[in-house]
């Protein structure tokens, strides 16, 4: 979904984010990042592939695609999630 409050309810009340420089907690604290963000990166496709679990936690290695909405440049970002 590119909805930013359906994707926050696939992360628990208390996950905590870090995009670069900033970090912060919630769901709403989520899906106002993703609506923050998702007004400038259009045509966003994401992919993520498991790379570990154990007990409540999991890593993933995730990349995605996205088209800056005023210059019309595409861009690739990676990186992981713990």
């Amino acid at each position: 979904s590119k909805d930013p409050f359906k994707v926050s309810l696939a992360y628990t009340p208390d996950s905590v984010w870090r995009n670069r420089d900033e970090i912060f907690r919630g769901r709403v604290a989520i899906e106002q990042f993703l609506t923050r963000k998702w007004k400038t990166e259009c045509e966003y496709k994401l992919e993520k592939n498991l790379w570990t679990f154990h007990g409540n936690r999991i890593a993933v290695r995730f990349e995605y695609e996205w088209k800056h909405q005023s210059s019309g440049n595409w861009f690739r970002t990676h990186g992981n999630e713990l």
